[in-house]
């Protein structure tokens, strides 16, 4: 069973996710986690902030060259 947390806010110096429960030696392509966060730069939102910011996604904890370890994986946005 996969679990997950969040910290931070949009208004923050940054967003933290954590996942648990992937097994080790699933891949996982950080640009391509990336690309899909680029999707929404386009904005369907009520401002134009999503067009504005240019969010990118850094696995820091529990992925060992693209692949999960076993481990919480720890995921950092930058705003």
């Amino acid at each position: 069973m996969l679990t997950y947390h969040t910290a931070g806010d949009s208004h923050g110096p940054v967003l933290i996710g954590i996942v648990e429960g992937f097994p080790a030696h699933v891949p996982v392509d950080e640009e391509f986690v990336n690309r899909m966060l680029a999707r929404r730069q386009g904005g369907y939102g009520r401002s134009k902030r999503q067009r504005l910011e240019k969010d990118r996604a850094q696995f820091v904890a529990g992925v060992w060259k693209g692949e999960t370890t076993g481990a919480p994986i720890g995921i950092l946005i930058r705003n």
